[in-house]
């Protein structure tokens, strides 16, 4: 796992003040083009196969993944003498990560693209009427416009590893901080340093290698810490 911390380089670490968080009730919003025209990228495309994880994604995933939010969010302890902290979770999933974020003190806004993911997170926060927790189904290669320097600590957890452009995202994720705010990406490892990837693929090599594809393999982005902090210092950090 790479979990990156990282800031504009001219700032230093700024909490402007904010007002009280609300909970977002409508939160199928889906820009299809924002105030800049730019075409929303991968909505669609990328709902439809996490959308089918949505049910199991509670129990079998968010157990592990969430399990690094701490050692996301801990560096910005909250102090009860200055103003809540806003934070933004990209590619939230079912809101694992931004249900730990908000039980710790920051106002959360959490967005993710597929809406059966935000929902699940509705769902959550109806249950526990304590969160405070703003939600939205939105593109994190396509964030809205007026997230524009909103927030002071933006994370990613395992969900820019899945981008098609990762460094778009990371350009939209610059976009939202205020100035001096934080960015925390995590995600996978490359997979030879991390062996229980190797399982499944080496069993069915091993019992049935016709079925391994002998197409050219895919491009894996962001394998390595220096990966990711190549793409930060490109869109600014």
């Amino acid at each position: 796992i790479a979990a990156l911390l990282s800031e504009p380089s001219a700032s230093s670490f700024v909490l402007a003040p904010t007002p009280p968080q609300r909970r977002v009730r409508g939160l199928l919003r889906v820009p299809g083009v924002d105030r800049q025209h730019r075409p929303l990228l991968t909505l669609q495309q990328s709902s439809v196969s996490f959308s089918d994880l949505a049910q199991d994604y509670v129990t079998r995933v968010e157990p592990v993944t969430t399990t690094f939010m701490d050692e996301m969010i801990s560096p910005f302890a909250i102090d009860d003498d200055r103003p809540t902290p806003k934070l933004l979770d990209v590619g939230c999933g079912c809101g694992g990560g931004a249900i730990e974020a908000a039980k710790a003190g920051f106002a959360v806004t959490a967005i993710d693209s597929s809406p059966a993911f935000v929902g699940r997170l509705a769902e959550r926060c109806d249950q526990n009427k304590s969160l405070s927790i703003g939600f939205e189904v939105a593109d994190g290669q396509n964030l809205p416009v007026e997230y524009s320097g909103e927030f002071d600590v933006v994370v990613s957890s395992f969900a820019l590893i899945f981008f098609p452009n990762p460094l778009v995202g990371l350009q939209e994720m610059h976009r939202c901080l205020v100035p001096g705010g934080r960015l925390v990406i995590s995600g996978w490892g490359d997979r030879g340093d991390s062996p229980a990837f190797r399982i499944i693929p080496d069993a069915v090599r091993a019992q049935a290698p016709e079925l391994i594809s002998a197409s050219k393999k895919k491009k894996s982005f962001l394998r390595t810490p220096e990966e990711v902090v190549t793409l930060m210092e490109q869109v600014g950090f």
